[in-house]
């Protein structure tokens, strides 16, 4: 596939001249313009810190020969917290060598940055991180498509503000806009995306047992496909949380949607009402929630109804467990379960998670996900420890002649502490993609690291 060099850009500017963004985003603007420098006249000393990491690995994949590399990464990082700031840095990148090549690899640098008093909060951050594809993590709408492995550098752009306001007050304010852009290269499949974000909460305190919320959202993405789809959302919705009594409370919320995809092929709009219900009671070792939800997708509406119960047991053991059903526009049902469990002993932990849920894909066509992880931590010494995860990820479809896809992978690790800075930390993963019941792709990878953070205050 040949690179991907094009980087979209876009004349469009985020309408904030409606009555829930013009305050918020003026104060933000105005506020930044007005900070003052840095200080540390208060809190604990800043950190700074140097990552060091160096290591081996081998990786065999079906119908591939093996592939061994060298690697290692350097990373630095200051941290900052005084009474009324906080400033962190951090960047690094990979040196890494092959048989038949050396070259520098995922390069990132993030910074953040907020100051803040009892009542108000701005800040900004800032990343940036180029990577070899090593494995798609997965979105929660994922298909079987997405379970393939894949190949190639991704980079990632991201920026944003907010402002908060009057958190200690009867009424205040919560404005985040953000800005974040995807580029694929060297043989990646996915599509490049540029999404922009703006989204404003108008909080209201009734008194303690009632609060009041008004959100408007705008959200666009732009996906460099075939054919060119612009995505653009936009949302209004007003919110309650009530405390009925020590035990019982709810939350309900109504609003508007627009959805609006625009394509080479023309446009599309999906419009409507959305609402939400929860509620909720307090239990002595838990809780139960009923949930219903109607919302709209670009597919149209969708609702759901969800019955969830948690429960903590007295030596910190946590459960909770839903079943739901969920309807479709199109006509149609599916079902919805989940579960997640985590024990914690002094030798080690356990934990769980198992997600079932139904959907529609792009031909309108029903499909079942099914996502699961487990993970076994176990301390072998006061300095040593091994850890077994595993997970599943399989999507079937009902239309007989899409393809179902299942993908298994296991990782066994082992950490042992040299020293009080060094680590070293050995690993072998397993990884087997199945379609239709068949075997398509298979992975084994080894990897062995030796790894220590230098840390100082100065």
């Amino acid at each position: 596939m040949t690179q991907k060099t094009n980087t979209k850009t876009s004349s469009d500017r985020i309408p904030v001249s409606g009555v829930l963004f013009a305050g918020p985003v003026a104060a933000l603007c105005l506020s930044a313009v007005a900070l003052p420098a840095l200080a540390q006249d208060a809190g604990a000393p800043p950190l700074q810190f140097i990552d060091i990491s160096t290591g081996l690995e081998y990786e065999d994949q079906l119908n591939r020969d093996g592939a061994f590399e060298a690697t290692t990464s350097l990373g630095v990082g200051y941290f900052s917290s005084t009474a009324d700031q906080r400033l962190s840095f951090e960047t690094g990148v990979t040196a890494r060598g092959t048989e038949d090549q050396f070259d520098l690899i995922n390069p990132f640098a993030t910074i953040a940055y907020a100051r803040f008093n009892r009542d108000t909060e701005i800040g900004f951050d800032l990343s940036y991180l180029r990577s070899e594809i090593e494995g798609d993590d997965l979105d929660d709408d994922f298909d079987a498509g997405d379970l393939e492995r894949q190949d190639g550098v991704r980079e990632d752009i991201d920026v944003g503000v907010r402002l908060i306001t009057g958190r200690a007050s009867p009424f205040g304010t919560d404005t985040r806009l953000r800005y974040a852009q995807e580029n694929f290269f060297d043989g990646a499949t996915d599509d490049d995306t540029v999404t922009y974000n703006a989204r404003s909460t108008l909080r209201f305190t009734i008194d303690p047992r009632i609060e009041l919320r008004l959100t408007g959202s705008w959200d666009r993405e732009e996906t460099d496909d075939a054919i060119q789809t612009v995505d653009t959302t936009r949302r209004l919705t007003l919110g309650a949380d009530l405390a009925i009594d020590r035990a019982w409370s709810a939350s309900v919320g109504i609003g508007y949607a627009e959805l609006e995809t625009e394509t080479t092929g023309g446009t599309t709009l999906e419009d409507g009402v959305e609402a939400s219900l929860l509620i909720a009671r307090d239990l002595p070792n838990g809780g139960l929630a009923f949930s219903s939800d109607h919302v709209l997708e670009e597919d149209g509406w969708r609702n759901s109804v969800r019955l969830r119960r948690t429960i903590e047991t007295a030596n910190g053991d946590i459960f909770n467990a839903s079943i739901g059903q969920i309807f479709f526009e199109e006509g149609g049902s599916g079902h919805l379960a989940s579960l997640d469990y985590t024990r914690t002993v002094r030798s080690g932990s356990f934990s769980v998670a198992l997600n079932y849920e139904s959907d529609l894909d792009a031909a309108d066509q029903l499909i079942q996900r099914t996502r699961l992880d487990a993970t076994l931590r176990q301390n072998l010494t006061e300095v040593s420890g091994w850890s077994l995860d595993g997970g599943l990820a399989s999507v079937e479809y009902d239309n007989p002649v899409s393809i179902d896809a299942l993908r298994v992978d296991v990782g066994l690790s082992y950490l042992h502490a040299l020293s009080n800075d060094w680590t070293l930390a050995a690993r072998v993963e397993h990884q087997v993609l199945y379609e239709d019941g068949d075997i398509d792709d298979r992975t084994n990878t080894l990897s062995l690291n030796l790894e220590r953070r230098f840390s100082v205050r100065p």
